[in-house]
């Protein structure tokens, strides 16, 4: 029991090896939660930022071509009817271009052209000198002249190159976008591929600590089924002990009353004289106190406290004898059908084989609930020296054979 009390070999191998495994399975876990977690994060923050770059260019181009159409608007308006109101609104969309047009020049951000900024500014600033002339011409009510400058191909070439750059300008970063985009996309596929590979890899380590500790649990079982199986056989064995101890205190006890029994009948066989009634009476009793001499002789044989007596004994008389405890014992609806062919002698103990065949002959009766046939045959195997004191006689083994019709095995 001593032994059992630790784990056996293979389960404290295989606990020691998965307890190993355990930190790297969870660290390879970590990383890929880690992992999964930062690229999502980064897959939001670039998807954001080029979707709010894509919107602010799309702002950025409309309203740049919007305050050109109408500070064009504003200035031949301006020229043409010398009104103080047109003039301010010229100022005041002139300050918000010109404010717009200052900030992306001095904005270096990725993806700006900076050709065509210097494009769009130098028109700019070419158109706001055309329009100051004519102005300045309308101040001297000389509107002919403004309106002419304001009419003429170079002034209406200028404001067309203006727009065209300003798509072109956008058109530029948008294919900028574009090219990040996909950089951004061919990473993407890159982190998924290593986020997978880290997967794979934790789910290997997982799939063979699953397997380590199946067999951990399977082995852990094992050793603790046979621990409760030999704790189970210690108390049945303390149980058979101390029933042991108790037959054996039952048998001196009774085997006392015994020799009283035969004593007394010693005494009065003594008294009576021959041809007494009351000596066959007298006979019954000693062959009664007998038997039970042979019952306490079996229990104190299962007590460990006598050794077994070996003596030639009668077969045939002894299963004629277990044939008359065996009637009362059996129900009418078993048949018993001794087959005894010869008298047999062998060396036994009488107590410990009429047990025997009592036992095997209780386990057919529990195996024939519905009645059957229970047959006892006694014959002998030549081949080996008769015991002594049958009398001589022919060698020979001798075979107890008990068979029923009833459940279980042939």
């Amino acid at each position: 029991m001593t032994s059992t009390s630790a784990p056996n070999g293979e389960s404290a191998d295989i606990r020691s090896r998965a307890g190993r495994w355990i930190p790297f399975a969870v660290l390879l876990t970590l990383i890929m939660f880690g992992w999964l977690g930062w690229h999502a994060y980064s897959t939001f923050m670039t998807g954001t930022t080029i979707k709010s770059a894509y919107v602010r260019s799309e702002e950025l181009r409309d309203l740049v071509c919007e305050l050109e159409q109408k500070l064009l608007v504003a200035a031949v308006m301006a020229a043409g009817t010398g009104g103080a109101d047109w003039h301010e609104r010229y100022q005041q969309l002139n300050g918000k271009l010109s404010e717009i047009l200052v900030e992306l020049v001095a904005t270096d951000a990725p993806g700006y052209n900076r050709a065509t900024l210097e494009r769009i500014r130098r028109t700019h600033m070419a158109l706001r000198d055309t329009e100051t002339h004519a102005l300045q011409a309308t101040g001297r009510a000389d509107r002919e002249t403004a309106l002419g400058l304001l009419a003429a191909p170079e002034y209406q070439a200028l404001a067309a190159d203006f727009t065209v750059a300003t798509k072109d300008f956008i058109e530029s970063y948008r294919d900028y976008l574009d090219h990040r985009l996909r950089h951004e996309a061919t990473k993407e596929v890159a982190s998924l591929g290593i986020t997978f590979a880290i997967f794979a890899v934790s789910l290997a380590v997982w799939l063979f600590l699953a397997y380590r500790l199946e067999r951990w649990r399977g082995a852990l079982i094992a050793e603790v089924s046979e621990r409760m199986r030999l704790e189970e056989q210690l108390l049945q064995a303390q149980k058979m002990e101390a029933i042991g101890q108790l037959a054996s205190g039952i048998a001196h006890d009774f085997n006392n009353l015994l020799t009283a029994i035969k004593g007394f009948a010693f005494l009065a066989r003594r008294d009576l004289p021959d041809g007494h009634p009351s000596l066959n009476a007298l006979d019954k009793l000693e062959e009664a106190a007998d038997q039970a001499g042979g019952v306490t002789g079996s229990l104190l044989t299962f007590g460990h406290k006598a050794e077994t007596e070996k003596q030639p004994l009668n077969l045939s008389s002894l299963i004629a004898d277990v044939r008359k405890l065996l009637e009362g014992m059996l129900p009418a609806s078993i048949e018993l059908k001794p087959d005894i062919r010869d008298d047999l002698w062998v060396n036994a103990d009488r107590t410990q084989l009429t047990q025997a065949l009592l036992n095997l002959a209780i386990n057919s009766r529990d195996a024939m609930p519905d009645g059957g046939t229970l047959t006892i045959r006694l014959d002998s195997i030549p081949g080996a020296p008769a015991a002594a004191g049958s009398g001589g006689g022919p060698a020979n083994l001798a075979r107890i054979r008990l068979s029923d019709t009833g459940a279980g095995m042939t």
